[in-house]
Parts: C-alpha cells; structure tokens; sequence
C-alpha cells in the first residue's frame, strides 16, 4: 500500500545532452517530452498525482531530484533514460532496488510493456536488473537516493539511442512508449480510470495565450483534440521554437485524430 490513499509519482526525465546517432536528437529533448505524454496520459487515471522534475541544477543530479521527490511526499520516482552500448542492441532496460519487491515488480511490468511494442527485434539480455549491483555496490544514484529517502525508484531505459534503428524508434513511436509505460503503471499499482467526464474545452488551457492572440483558436483547438500539450508549467510558449522531435509528434497526433474522425464518421 502506498503511504497515502493518493499514489504520488514523480517522473525524472534524463537531464543530459547525449546525442543520439542521428543528427538532431538527443537523450535529455526525447525524454522531457516522453515524460510530459506519461504525465498527459496518468492524469485519466483516478487517484493519482503526477509531478514533473523541476530540479535541473546538475546534468546529473542524483540527490536534488530525490529530495523533490521526498519533499512532495511522491510514492514512486521514476527515472526516464535513454541506453547506449556498443551501437547495436536493441530493447528497454530496467533497474530497480533489491529490497523493495514493489520497486522491483513495476519494473519488471516496465520492461515487459515496452519491449513488447518494440518495432526493433530486442536483442538486448536480462531487461530487469538490480541498481545497486553498479560501481561496486554502491548503486545508481537514482536507485540509492530516493530509497534512502522512502521512495519507491525505478530507472527506466526506454532503448538505445546509438544504435539506428533503435534510435529511429524512439523518435518515431512516443506514443506508444508512454501508453506502455502508463499500461504497466496502471495494472502494477491497481489504478482505474477516471470516470468523471472530460471537461469542455472552452477556457483557454495555456495562461501565455491570449484569448486576443490571433493564434489563440487555433491553439486551443489542437489543444482540446490533444494534438498539442503545454509544458509542465502550464504554459504554452508560443514563442518558442519546436523542434523537428516536437513537430513530428504533432503531424503524427493529427493524423491519428483525422483517421478516427473518419472511422467515426463511416
């Protein structure tokens, strides 16, 4: 059970610059925007809070993250992260802390969930390992941190960003990588979806889009039909360029609400 009738989960996307091997994309863009679709889609689910880092002091801070954490009174840490090893596996890993079984079956749920919407043959063994085997017993930060502070972690990587057609996958299918991520969530900690109905779409869901801009319907609009997010401020930056990731993601949800329209419609 968790703490409070509440499940608190704070994600952690990978806060570091690595390139991937396609030009362009890298681990630290991929995974902010994997993080705010887990966050987008979680929040159907009841009982459930869902905080996003906002802790980016260090590239690799694996202290104030889990104090965050500790600080919201978070349930579960999850960590995002991209894999790189020798330019030719293919799947996801997951980590998890030895004395937790709950850390070490959601993990396991994780895995399981993503390699089994891979598009690439995973080739990568033992998806599922213990993250206080590394350096020597002394564990991956963000698997020793958060334990220490009574959260429950999970550092997940999603597949390996130097290998091509791997990497092509994680820019190519977010989507699915959240749904599944969200998938294993939901059945590993009993969550339901939420019943209540969506709200209308008539405020304007971003505070930096003025209901004058010339923008503004046009925003709002895409917002409602879920083919553009805000960040996870709540703000929408309209200033700000997309970059080639953001935009495809784009074009690809707009394309899936235009098929359903028509299934609808037939």
């Amino acid at each position: 059970m968790t703490k409070n009738s509440t499940v608190k989960i704070y994600l952690a996307p990978a806060n570091h610059y690595n390139a991937y091997c396609i030009a362009g994309y890298n681990e630290k863009t991929q995974c902010e925007q994997l993080a705010r679709l887990v966050q987008e889609r979680l929040s159907a689910y009841d009982g459930t809070a869902v905080y996003h880092t906002t802790v980016y002091a260090d590239s690799r801070d694996y202290k104030g993250r889990p104090e965050e954490a500790a600080a919201l009174g978070a349930d579960y840490y999850i960590a995002l992260h991209d894999n790189a090893y020798q330019g030719r596996h293919s799947g996801a890993q997951t980590f998890y802390h030895p004395d937790s079984t709950r850390s070490k079956a959601l993990a396991a749920a994780i895995a399981e969930k993503l390699n089994a919407v891979c598009t690439v043959p995973v080739t990568f063994p033992n998806p599922v390992r213990s993250g206080m085997d590394a350096f020597d017993g002394a564990g991956y930060g963000e698997i020793r941190e958060p334990y220490k502070r009574g959260v429950i972690p999970v550092i997940v990587e999603v597949n390996f960003h130097d290998y091509e057609p791997a990497a092509r996958y994680l820019i190519d299918h977010q989507d699915e990588q959240a749904d599944a991520i969200v998938r294993a969530i939901a059945e590993t900690l009993g969550l339901k979806k939420n019943t209540t109905p969506a709200p209308t779409p008539d405020a304007k869901p971003f505070p930096d889009v003025p209901a004058s801009a010339w923008y503004a319907e046009a925003v709002n609009e895409l917002a409602a039909r879920g083919i553009v997010n805000g960040y996870p401020d709540g703000s929408f930056k309209p200033e700000q360029t997309a970059t080639r990731a953001e935009v495809a993601v784009m074009l690809y949800r707009a394309l899936k609400s235009f098929a359903q329209n028509a299934n609808d419609n037939k």
